[in-house]
C-alpha cells in the first residue's frame, strides 16, 4: 500500500509519478497505490499518472485510485502512457484530472499500447485532449477490454473516441461491456 501526493515531476524524458519506466525482466506487481494532487509533463516522450512507459509484463490489481492528477506529454496516459509489454490491469480509478497531448496518442487510463494486454474493471472520468488518436479511456488500444467506463471529455482533431482513439490494425483488440458517456469534440487543424 503506498499513497503519493503534491509531486510534480517535468523534463524531456519518460515521466511518471510512481515511476519512469517498468523493465524488470521477472516483471512487475503494483497494488492499492493512491496518486492524488499531483502534476507530471513530458516535453518530448511518454507521461503517465502512474508509469510513464510499461517494458515489462506488470500486473496491476487491488484498488488503485489517481486523483486530481494532470498529465503533459508528447503521449500521455492517466495511468500509463506507453504500454511495449503485456499488463493485466483491474481496479485502477482516474478522476478530476486532465491528460494533455501535444502529440498522438493520448488516454483517460492508457495513451498507447503495443502489447496484447486485459484491462477490466477500471473507471477514468479526466478530460483528455491531443492531436490525433485521442480516446476517453485509451489512445490506441490493444487486447482485451471488459467492464470499464469512461465518462470524461475527449477533444482532438482526428481519430477521436469516447472510448477509444483506434485500434491497431494487425493486432487483436476485444470490446466488452464497455461505456463511455463523455462528450466528444473535434477541433480544427488550426486550433
Amino acid at each position: 500500500n503506498s499513497s503519493l501526493g503534491t509531486a510534480e515531476k517535468m523534463g524531456e524524458k519518460k515521466f511518471g509519478i510512481l515511476a519512469g519506466v517498468v523493465e524488470n525482466p521477472e516483471g512487475a506487481e503494483i497494488s492499492n497505490i493512491t496518486i492524488s494532487d499531483c502534476s507530471v509533463a513530458s516535453s518530448k516522450d511518454y507521461a503517465g499518472g502512474m508509469i510513464a512507459m510499461v517494458s515489462a509484463k506488470t500486473i496491476i490489481s487491488g484498488t488503485n485510485t489517481i486523483t486530481r492528477t494532470n498529465v503533459y506529454g508528447a503521449s500521455a496516459g492517466g495511468a500509463i502512457g506507453y504500454v511495449k509489454q503485456p499488463v493485466t490491469m483491474s481496479g485502477t480509478t482516474c478522476s478530476d484530472g486532465v491528460v494533455v497531448c501535444t502529440g498522438n496518442n493520448a488516454g483517460g487510463l492508457i495513451g498507447y499500447m503495443d502489447a496484447s494486454s486485459d484491462i477490466s474493471g477500471c473507471t477514468v472520468d479526466v478530460e483528455v485532449s491531443g492531436i490525433q488518436y485521442v480516446g476517453g479511456f485509451v489512445g490506441t488500444a490493444v487486447g482485451n477490454f471488459t467492464s470499464n467506463c469512461s465518462k470524461g471529455t475527449v477533444t482532438g482533431r482526428t481519430h477521436i473516441g469516447g472510448f477509444a482513439g483506434r485500434t491497431l490494425e494487425s493486432k487483436t483488440c476485444v470490446f466488452s461491456k464497455n461505456y463511455a458517456t463523455g462528450d466528444v469534440k473535434v477541433t480544427s487543424s488550426g486550433s
